[in-house]
């Protein structure tokens, strides 16, 4: 499987609606999407219009080839109102490169293959210089490099943004220039606006690797201070929770009243997200995730006449220390406790014939997750061989980086270090292509344990339960039968 990752935009029609559409056609017919921004509002980029544009990140995960996903993500526009021959008279007519258009999809990467055909070019040539692409990237893959010139994406938007600001001010240089006499004789200047609606969505990501997930709504809070981290901190989780910023240099000077407290935003069909309506150019941005205790703040700088600004924080409670850094956040867990770790085997077996003897495995992967097989399965064997667990509850809901991998040892056996009392063990016989599972508690302050698990090869179903082992064996399914292990 690849990974694609497509930057879905349009400014004309119902935009929201629209992207909306698009997500769940490309979901349909390109692959799975496995992380999507939220939408960021920008000005047309190579030419004018009233509209403003609105465009999405989205990772994707695709069987396609570069060509095929172009064939597809072309049709998805066609289909939902973008027509490229009308496009081209528009251009035509004008002499402008670029026009007004209901959905336009952009492939941006192919895994790290760089691709420069007469059809398509990746990864896009033009991504260095576009803010509208790049600040969306930011959000679901800030650390993801360029293959061509290696930069991460928060490098490449940290270079554009000095030209972006340049060119503004020039902008805004010229029509100052422009209005001049009108302003002085009117005997005032307007003044800048740096009044914006703030929007902060919190995530969470459980584990190293994970999609972030959006925090449980009333689980977070923020608020934001007239102050600058430089000179000002938060000390602690009570404060935290209390809205208190602290000065670096004088532990006893505070600020106790923030400037403005996050409230839900109201939007339909959202919920967890928060807003704070800010009026400084600069402000000092705290959060909160109550449910994992850790709080996290910012600089946040505000753009001129910018109504609206959106920003993810992501909380990652499986950060080792009391406090490390993310992007521009400061995050501290101060009730960090350092995980005790436990010694634990699984001895695998395979018996071909009833009643025969067992042998070792040639080929065998094990690994575990800290969670419990009443809420999660394996839907596939080709899952269970790269690792990924699924959600019963939502089956969109996938995990991908198991918390502990075993290795072989000397004696045959494979062995790991949890932390966690409870575990969904995996274990997979890839000669066979089978695949088992069960829940195991163990306690963290006894003796090294030991799994046994015996693959039953000869066995003619699809699924057997065997000392608390789910043992499936695909390959035995009926069509009906493929995808039905959802008990519990």
């Amino acid at each position: 499987m690849a990974r694609v990752v497509l930057l879905t935009g349009g400014n004309t029609g119902d935009v929201k609606r629209t992207l909306q559409a698009a997500q769940q056609l490309i979901n349909a017919r390109v692959g799975a999407v496995l992380r999507c921004s939220h939408r960021y509002e920008s000005k047309p980029w190579g030419f004018d219009a009233e509209q403003h544009f609105s465009n999405q990140a989205l990772e994707v995960s695709t069987d396609l080839q570069p060509l095929e996903v172009l064939e597809a993500v072309q049709a998805i526009e066609q289909e939902l109102g973008r027509n490229r021959a009308a496009e081209a008279v528009e251009k035509a007519r004008t002499g402008v490169t670029y026009t007004s258009r209901p959905i336009d999809i952009d492939i941006l990467f192919y895994d790290d293959e760089v691709i420069a055909s007469e059809r398509l070019t990746v990864p896009h040539p033009l991504l260095s210089e576009r803010e509208f692409a790049l600040a969306p990237l930011c959000e679901i893959m800030r650390q993801r490099r360029h293959p061509v010139t290696g930069q991460t994406m928060e490098e490449m938007y940290e270079a554009l943004r000095p030209k972006i600001k340049k060119e503004r001010t020039l902008k805004r240089g010229r029509i100052i220039t422009l209005f001049t006499a009108v302003v002085l004789f009117a005997g005032c200047f307007k003044e800048v606006s740096y009044r914006t609606d703030y929007v902060l969505k919190p995530l969470v990501q459980e584990n190293s690797g994970d999609v972030a997930q959006l925090l449980p709504e009333g689980k977070a809070q923020a608020f934001a201070h007239a102050a600058d981290t430089v000179f000002w901190e938060v000390a602690s989780y009570e404060d935290a929770l209390a809205g208190i910023i602290t000065r670096r240099d004088n532990p006893t000077e505070k600020q106790t009243v923030p400037l403005v407290t996050a409230e839900p935003y109201q939007q339909e069909g959202i919920a967890g997200w928060l807003s704070m309506r800010i009026d400084k150019p600069s402000v000092m941005v705290v959060a909160v995730d109550t449910e994992h205790r850790i709080y996290g703040y910012t600089q946040q700088e505000i753009a001129e006449n910018f109504p609206k600004l959106y920003v993810s924080v992501v909380f990652k409670p499986w950060k080792e220390g009391t406090e490390y850094k993310d992007g521009n956040w400061i995050f501290r867990n101060q009730f960090y406790v350092p995980p005790t770790y436990l010694d634990c085997y699984i001895a695998p077996s395979v018996q071909a014939e009833e009643g025969g003897e067992t042998t070792e495995p040639s080929k065998l992967k094990a690994y575990a997750y800290a969670v419990d097989t009443t809420a999660w399965r394996i839907a596939s064997y080709v899952d269970a061989a790269a690792g990924v667990i699924t959600s019963k509850n939502d089956p969109s809901q996938t995990r991908s980086n198991p918390n502990f991998t075993a290795s072989k040892e000397e004696s045959g056996d494979y062995g790991m270090e949890v932390s966690s009392s409870t575990l969904m063990v995996v274990v997979v016989d890839q000669t066979n292509e089978v695949y088992a599972y069960s829940k195991q508690e163990v306690d963290l302050d006894g003796e090294p344990v030991t799994f046994p698990i015996v693959f039953r090869t000869w066995r003619p179903e699809y699924l057997y339960v065997e000392e608390g082992w789910r043992v499936v064996n695909e390959k035995n399914a009926d069509p009906e039968q493929e995808g039905s292990d959802t008990s519990k």
